[in-house]
């Protein structure tokens, strides 16, 4: 299972390709000039595994007391730069293995050819300064101890993402508080919800094929269809943190609102009387953008669904009378109909008054 982790990095601007002399307040940059993180990006950071697979080399200080040890490969880390008073995301590395292990991280020095990287970090006036103009006592420093340092994360290179432009962060909107953490040192683990929103907020500047991979880790749908009624949510100045919580949770079909449509269907789906959880899917009966919020927070509109006949429930193909019997559009072929095994389906308990009102308006809306 994925762990999704907030990540603060050092401000850079030269897209992370080498150390760009940004100053620094405080920490590692700002008694040494320049960030391990600064070559995240950088084409030398590539290598092949034993494998013949592309990975990818990074750095962002240890989490601090977090197992990454027993979550090799499963961390998912979202790297936050600050500048000019501004949070922006600036990389994303799904599939996240920590290398606590120096003498693996000497054989990727070695293997990447880091070792020159010092006359690059040289090459920016705050490292000048920091160290007194004394270059040779830098590049001591470096060879004997910074160079082992930098290869600390591996990451498959397909689930990998450098922003070309770093993307705003609104941590009030996100959060609920006036920014994210700052310090390198520190890091903030999130939940799968708020990482969906961070990588919907992606895909809409960075379509692709590594954003597909990081939703897929995310276990999140290929669509992003929902990012934009997430941040509708977001952005409504009406509703209170506790709330927004609530109807994002419900709009990805999660949280109290799933839970409750698994109580009124005991568990099991509506139709088929599954109980693979993970093939099921809680779907508002009345369409997202036709309820108001408190329809959208109501268990009563909502049916427990395997996943494609959600799918099918959701684009209106099909629908339930009063009593509970399978309608089928007329877009369904009647061969696909036997193919789906749509004959003779309906929901295995007679809905209730109030899912008889949202069942009536989900038929009125697709023309049953």
């Amino acid at each position: 299972m994925t762990t999704f982790v907030i990540k603060p990095v050092f401000w850079n601007t030269k897209n992370y390709t080498m150390p760009s002399g940004a100053k620094a307040t405080s920490g590692y940059p700002y008694e040494n000039g320049y960030g391990h993180e600064e070559w995240n990006n950088a084409p030398r950071m590539r290598f092949r595994g034993a494998n013949d697979q592309p990975y990818r080399v990074f750095h962002t200080e240890p989490l601090g007391k977090f197992p990454v040890e027993e979550h090799a490969n499963e961390i998912m880390i979202f790297m936050i730069a600050s500048h000019g008073g501004v949070q922006y995301l600036v990389g994303v590395a799904g599939n996240a293995r920590f290398v606590p292990d120096e003498e693996e991280r000497r054989k990727l020095a070695k293997q990447l050819k880091l070792n020159s990287m010092w006359e690059e970090a040289w090459s920016a006036d705050t490292v000048k300064i920091c160290y007194r103009n004394n270059r040779e006592k830098f590049r001591s420093i470096w060879t004997k101890k910074e160079v082992f340092w930098t290869p600390n994360w591996i990451c498959p290179e397909k689930s990998f993402l450098w922003l070309a432009n770093p993307l705003p962060m609104n941590a009030n909107s996100l959060v609920g508080k006036k920014k994210f953490l700052t310090r390198f040192s520190s890091y903030q683990e999130i939940e799968k919800t708020l990482a969906g929103r961070i990588l919907n907020l992606v895909a809409k500047i960075e379509p692709g094929p590594r954003i597909r991979r990081l939703r897929q880790l995310a276990s999140l749908p290929p669509s992003t269809g929902e990012a934009d009624d997430v941040e509708d949510v977001c952005n409504d100045p009406k509703l209170s943190p506790t709330q927004r919580k609530a109807l994002i949770n419900a709009r990805l079909g999660q949280g109290k609102f799933r839970a409750d449509v698994e109580k009124v269907w005991d568990r099991c789906c509506a139709v088929t009387s599954c109980t693979a959880r993970e093939a099921l899917r809680a779907s508002h009966i009345l369409p997202w953008k036709q309820a108001n919020n408190k329809q959208r927070l109501d268990p009563h509109n909502g049916l427990l669904l395997t996943a494609n006949i959600d799918a099918l429930f959701d684009r209106g193909l099909i629908s339930f009378s009063d009593n509970g019997r399978l309608l089928v559009s007329d877009q369904i072929t009647e061969a696909n109909c036997k193919l789906l095994g749509l004959k003779s389906q309906r929901l295995w308990k007679v809905p209730t008054r109030e899912q008889k009102v949202y069942l009536q308006q989900h038929r009125e809306t697709y023309g049953f």
